[in-house]
């Protein structure tokens, strides 16, 4: 099921003004990762692309033949994302069975950020959150 799957989303300038100041927000309301924005006269065109959670990703560095398992930090605003396997170990044949999933099935062969498109990534995530051997820093 290889799939770019961006949408996009006509809005207006003063809307557009909105969601950039509360992305984050925003992007987990809609279920959706903005990637760029194309200003036509009074609209905004945003290029989005649909997700079915906005709450961890695969991140793949092609130049350097890495990846790493990303979840997203949330204090009173969102920090970011860490890098998971810096904090836990993992059951690797969950582990290796995500990263297939949300590398190679769900997302276009050239993904850098490869977000979760299904909710069986989703439970597989949450699967694999379970096997977590918490690492002492």
């Amino acid at each position: 099921m290889q799939n770019s799957g961006y949408k996009k989303i006509r809005t207006s300038v003063d809307e557009f003004v909105f969601v950039m100041k509360n992305l984050d927000s925003w992007e987990r309301m809609m279920n959706l990762k903005f990637v760029e924005a194309d200003l036509e006269g009074g609209n905004v065109t945003l290029m989005v692309n649909p997700v079915a959670s906005t709450g961890f990703y695969y991140w793949v560095d092609k130049g350097k033949g890495k990846s790493r398992l990303m979840a997203e930090l949330i204090r009173d605003t969102r920090v970011g994302y860490i890098e998971l396997e810096e904090f836990a170990d993992f059951d690797k044949e969950l582990l290796n069975e995500l990263k297939h999933r949300l590398v190679d099935v769900e997302n276009h062969p050239d993904c850098e950020r490869c977000f979760p498109k299904t909710s069986e990534s989703v439970s597989l995530f949450h699967r694999l959150m379970r096997t977590a051997k918490w690492k002492r820093t």
